[in-house]
């Protein structure tokens, strides 16, 4: 494995286990994502900044604010990595309120606002949310009964896109589809494309690229998870890096992972561990100063790669927490 690259998965170790020590999380796939976002950055978690800025959500919001639940530390570490926390957070309050003009309320959409807070102006926003939900209600007539909550994140987003409406939903339904035909459950099918149609303009060849990579972790003993955890991979394969480049490194990655303290038989399990190789790739690969052989593919050159990515992860995660919390009421 490549220095870099090592010292990459030693980082986000090191993110964790702050991450973890600060307590207050139920569910181990938020301290993922959350290490994730520092770690994608090539930076240190810093626990005073992270403490200080959940204290300022805490102010800044009600105790029922679609703000607080499954997706607060994420939301944290975007407040704590920014130069301006308290204006972040007051400018993610302000469209959110715009966007509940549009969409019901959800920890999604708390998720949406924030992520556009570095993709959009306040003069523009509205304009984007008009077009987020026209693209929505495109999505909800292609799939009445799968189109949800998390799925107004996407359509948000891809209102960035150069696009036509009817040219977006039509490519995604062209990607489900080839998904489906691979063998992916059709509401995990749905997410990818929603992920593919995001990051990359090659999304239907990258429909075939995801299904090299994750049969050549079968074939090499690896179970790489159909659920949530497959949004993880499709941010990977949506990357302009070759598929035997991450075949190698994922197995590379999660090899050198399941020597770590903390993967061992009480630690994560090797669905979750396999997981976590594929988003530290991920932001290894996407994250600034690190040559991909060309630039980054995305819809625009607004919506930054990363972003989309962050995205992918914490709508994929925060899909897998709400299922288990429904199971565990049951």
């Amino acid at each position: 494995m490549k220095s870099e690259l090592q010292s990459r998965c030693e980082l986000f170790i090191e993110n964790k286990t702050k991450m973890e020590k600060m307590g207050g999380l139920e569910y181990a796939s938020v301290y993922m994502v959350s290490s994730n976002l520092y770690t994608a950055k090539n930076l240190a978690v810093d626990t005073d900044r992270i403490k200080d800025c959940r204290k300022l959500l805490k102010e800044k919001t009600g105790v029922f604010s679609a703000f607080r639940g499954n997706v607060t530390m994420p939301l944290v570490c975007m407040l704590a990595l920014d130069k301006d926390p308290e204006n972040k957070m007051d400018r993610a309050a302000a469209i959110y309120k715009e966007l509940r003009e549009e969409f019901p309320a959800s920890e999604s959409l708390a998720l949406a606002a924030m992520l556009l807070t570095d993709t959009v102006s306040d003069d523009e926003v509205k304009t984007y949310i008009k077009r987020g939900k026209a693209i929505y209600k495109l999505m909800k007539e292609e799939h009445p009964f799968m189109t949800g909550g998390s799925d107004s994140v996407f359509a948000v987003l891809l209102a960035f896109s150069e696009k036509k409406d009817e040219e977006i939903v039509s490519e995604m339904e062209q990607m489900y589809q080839a998904l489906k035909e691979s063998g992916f459950g059709g509401g995990t099918s749905l997410n990818v494309s929603r992920v593919f149609a995001l990051t990359a303009d090659n999304g239907i060849e990258n429909c075939g690229k995801l299904k090299k990579v994750f049969d050549s972790l079968a074939a090499n003993g690896r179970k790489y998870g159909k659920d949530y955890e497959l949004g993880a991979l499709a941010g990977l394969v949506s990357l302009p890096v070759p598929a035997e480049i991450l075949e190698e490194e994922i197995l590379e990655v999660d090899t050198f992972l399941s020597t770590q303290k903390g993967y061992g038989i009480l630690g994560y399990s090797k669905k979750e561990r396999l997981m976590q190789a594929v988003m530290i790739l991920a932001g290894f690969y996407a994250g600034e100063g690190q040559n991909t052989g060309g630039e980054l593919s995305t819809l625009t050159g607004t919506l930054a790669m990363l972003a989309a990515l962050e995205m992918a992860l914490i709508v994929g995660v925060y899909a897998g927490v709400a299922a288990s919390s429904s199971s565990s009421s049951h």
